[in-house]
């Protein structure tokens, strides 16, 4: 599955998971599978990313703030943007038919001073269909659209940064900030802290 955008934008891919329905026995009753619940790992999802410093892979928290793992783009100052990225190869199995959900969030355009008409609000959905691992290269002729996407509304944002606990310190380039939208909300909670040399995580201390 692969994530395209052509234009300078700011799209941050919270998660993704698949469902496949496969076809068992003469029955033909409906099996419910799950092929990939991005949100569930903890560990780094190293997708592939075309050019290597378009997508970037981040910590995060989700709504309930458990941290999992996405991927964001935010190069509205740059023109001429084709920002690819690609997931790992995904066995289906014998599923007949494939379901994909996304969460992500919009930056809102009008929010960005600077860059109207170079900023873009959508992203393009993608799919290769083999059946081996093809590598980590990106050959986008060979990709199948599948549909623009948009969100159903973009936002506006203030970024606030955290500070850490005693004895831990901000992760390297990942320092903790929290977004806030116009509306009063929190929004993508972007990076870290760890404990620092000699001590452990303890609840929400370093001890």
């Amino acid at each position: 599955m692969v994530f395209q955008t052509r234009h300078p934008s700011w799209i941050i891919l919270c998660y993704i998971w698949f469902l496949r329905f496969a076809h068992t026995g003469e029955a033909q009753a409906a099996k419910e599978v799950l092929l990939l619940d991005s949100k569930a790992q903890q560990t780094e999802l190293e997708w592939i990313s075309s050019p290597p410093n378009g997508w970037e892979e981040i910590s995060g928290l989700d709504e309930n703030y458990t941290p999992i793992r996405t991927y964001q783009v935010c190069q509205v100052m740059e023109p001429n943007q084709n920002n690819w990225l690609r997931t790992n190869w995904i066995s289906k199995g014998n599923a007949q038919r494939i379901f994909v959900e996304l969460k992500f969030t919009l930056r809102d355009c009008n929010s960005l001073p600077g860059v109207l008409g170079t900023c873009k609000e959508t992203f393009n959905l993608y799919y290769y269909e083999t059946d081996y691992d093809t590598g980590r290269n990106i050959r986008e002729n060979l990709y199948v659209k599948i549909d623009t996407i948009a969100a159903d509304e973009s936002f506006t944002q203030v970024e606030v940064r955290g500070t850490c606990v005693s004895s831990a310190e901000e992760e390297a380039e990942n320092s903790p900030r929290m977004h806030c939208s116009a509306e009063g909300e929190w929004l993508v909670p972007i990076g870290k802290c760890i404990c620092k040399a000699g001590y452990q995580q303890k609840g929400d201390t370093c001890e």
